[in-house]
């Protein structure tokens, strides 16, 4: 009988400890697909913009809140690729129109890469921009022209105050 409570007390200690290891491991295996839901929303860290330049060109007229838009940014490369991932909020980037340098000394180099594809995520938000050739690491410019619609309370967004005569601005 002793020997029996003795076998009876090892497997309910080998029972629970595996089942806490079983709950370690889902606990692990939840931050892990938690980690990866939110990083699929940041941008890759080996792309990195440095300097913009924006201009916008908001229409602000009753009933077309649109704008237009052009950015130059520099960009630094820190390993090789062949993709730059951009947050692009309900914009529409003219495809025809992007264009990429490599800078060297702060002068623009002449050579032009090739874009090969614009995809568009519509959960995470990130335009992706494909070349045909790799981009080595250094400094580049990216240069887009686009369009957006200025919503409300959303990135550039539309608001209207009363002034001092009781107009609405």
């Amino acid at each position: 009988m002793e020997v029996m409570k003795g076998l009876l007390t090892i497997v309910l200690l080998l029972v629970s400890g595996q089942s806490v290891l079983l709950q370690d491991n889902e606990a692990v295996n939840n931050t892990v697909a938690e980690e990866y839901m939110e990083n699929i929303y940041r941008l890759p860290k080996h792309v990195v913009p440095i300097h913009y330049d924006i201009k916008l060109i908001p229409h602000i007229v009753e009933d077309n809140f649109t704008s237009d838009g052009e950015a130059s940014i520099d960009i630094e490369v820190a390993k090789p690729t062949n993709t730059i991932a951009l947050h692009t909020v309900q914009l529409t980037i003219d495809e025809s129109l992007t264009r990429l340098t490599r800078k060297e000394s702060d002068v623009d180099v002449i050579a032009n890469y090739v874009r090969k594809q614009h995809e568009y995520n519509q959960d995470t938000q990130i335009l992706t921009i494909r070349f045909e050739e790799r981009l080595d690491p250094g400094i580049y410019k990216l240069y887009l022209k686009f369009a957006g619609i200025i919503r409300h309370m959303r990135g550039f967004y539309r608001s209207f105050y009363t002034d001092n005569e009781g107009h609405k601005v």
